[in-house]
């Protein structure tokens, strides 16, 4: 998903986003979060659950789930307006990337951008 996720960033002249391993086992936390409930979420409060204790100034976070691949779920945020403004958003710097694949096969994500 971060491949996908830069990708779509550098196809559009945007800087690469640096990945935050930390941070990344919060994101596949709430990706698993959403899949034991059954339905996406965002984060209640991202300032306390993501970046406690880390500078920022702007944030933005895409959830969904999908019965395919990686590469479909990015085609999906790329086709919607407020998930694409996340990815090419020239600000974020940096994001935190959290799957997870249940049992009947689909795939939990959330892709947390932080600059």
């Amino acid at each position: 998903m971060y491949r996908a996720t830069n990708g779509s960033r550098l196809n559009n002249g945007v800087h690469k986003a640096y990945i935050h391993y930390t941070m990344s086992n919060l994101a596949r936390r709430h990706s698993i979060a959403m899949a034991n409930k059954g339905y996406i979420f965002h984060t209640a409060n991202p300032s306390s659950f993501y970046l406690k204790g880390v500078r920022w100034s702007t944030w933005g976070e895409n959830v969904g789930v999908t019965g395919g691949t990686i590469s479909g779920i990015e085609q999906a945020f790329m086709k919607s307006p407020d998930h694409r403004a996340n990815i090419l958003n020239r600000n974020f710097r940096r994001v935190a990337v959290g799957t997870y694949r249940d049992a009947d096969g689909y795939l939990w994500v959330t892709v947390f951008f932080y600059g």
